[in-house]
Parts: C-alpha cells; structure tokens; sequence
C-alpha cells in the first residue's frame, strides 16, 4: 500500500565508518567534501536531499494481507 524511504542517519552513518577508517573515500572526491570536509555546512542539506528523493539506505513499507486467499 505504501513504501517510503525516511532517510533519516544514511550520511552520518557513512560519515562514521569512513571516519573509523573502515570506509575509504579516497576515489570518491563528492562524498569525502560532503561527509568529511565540509560535513558542517553540507552533511545536512545532502541528507534532506536523500529523504527528499527517496534515496534512503532503509525502507518502510505497509502493506495488506489479501484475507480471500485460502
């Protein structure tokens, strides 16, 4: 009936492994800017942006047993 990506904790939670060296960003020069340089004034405008657009790493989602099946 519905699915919906809150979004809520994807930035940071990427921000905290590649802080405790078990993520790299070396490759990925948009994400280390965002979650590590400039995580004051960008962390949370991009995770607005990934709950905006469904961009979540976690879903919910409601549904409805059909009760005419036997």
């Amino acid at each position: 009936m519905e699915v919906t990506a809150p979004g809520e904790l994807d930035a940071e939670l990427v921000r905290k492994k590649a802080l405790a060296g078990l993520l790299s960003l070396e490759d990925q020069p948009f994400l280390q800017e965002v979650l590590i340089d400039g995580w004051d004034r960008l962390g949370a405008p991009f995770q607005q942006f990934l709950a905006a657009n469904g961009l979540s790493s976690h879903m919910w989602l409601v549904a409805r047993r059909n009760e005419s099946r036997g």
